[in-house]
């Protein structure tokens, strides 16, 4: 995958592979092949950064492993919800008839429907929103991978008995670029005839496994 720098009002459209955009330290979000975003708001004063991702089509991991307090913001926007965060690690998948699905992998994220109406999508829950959601759209608990439809994500749950390395390539002669964490879940945005798996991230970084 390949990493963009930002500036406001890009739009950025991921082709064939992966694209990583750091909108700022430990905030950033990754795209799968075929999505599209832009970034609608990107400010810093002082300690204070407000970021505005707007996702136009298709399915991205955002990271915001740093705290935002006060007045930092870091939200993602669909055509049917606002989604504000401070601190998690979330999925996001747009239909092209703009139905949005999001999963909670880390921390909580408050979603705000179109409608106005809100709801906390906590570690382990998914909620699915129509364009034009009058009620209150249903928080439902996932157990190894969220269902997103035709679209959905695959996860890769490393075992906490047996470290496993990261490679920027399905090859084992290639540097390592890092440690998987034991335990941890990463995303399954690729794969091969060899049963290599393409996962996002280490430290921004997609790799093989």
């Amino acid at each position: 995958g390949s990493r963009a720098a930002v500036r406001q009002g890009d739009q950025i459209i991921a082709e064939n592979g992966t694209t990583t955009v750091e909108v700022f330290p430990g905030q950033q979000a990754t795209l799968s092949p075929g999505s599209r975003i832009e970034i609608q708001q990107l400010f810093q004063r002082d300690d204070v950064t407000q970021v505005v991702i707007r996702v136009r089509q298709g399915q991205s991991l955002h990271n915001v492993s740093v705290d935002l307090t006060g007045d930092d913001r870091y939200e993602v926007v669909t055509p049917s919800l606002t989604a504000a965060v401070h601190g998690t690690e979330f999925l996001v998948s747009v239909q092209k008839d703009g139905e949005t699905f999001l999963a909670t992998l880390e921390g909580n994220v408050e979603v705000t429907t179109v409608a106005e109406e809100k709801v906390e999508v906590e570690k382990g829950t998914q909620v699915q929103v129509q364009v034009e959601e009058a009620e209150e759209p249903v928080v439902e608990t996932f157990t190894d991978t969220p269902d997103f439809g035709n679209g959905q994500f695959l996860l890769f749950a490393t075992d906490p008995n047996l470290p496993a390395l990261l490679y920027p390539a399905p090859a084992l002669d290639a540097e390592p670029l890092g440690q998987l964490q034991s335990g941890q879940t990463y995303v399954i945005i690729g794969g091969n005839a060899e049963g290599w798996y393409q996962l996002c991230c280490i430290n921004g970084q997609s790799g093989w496994v």
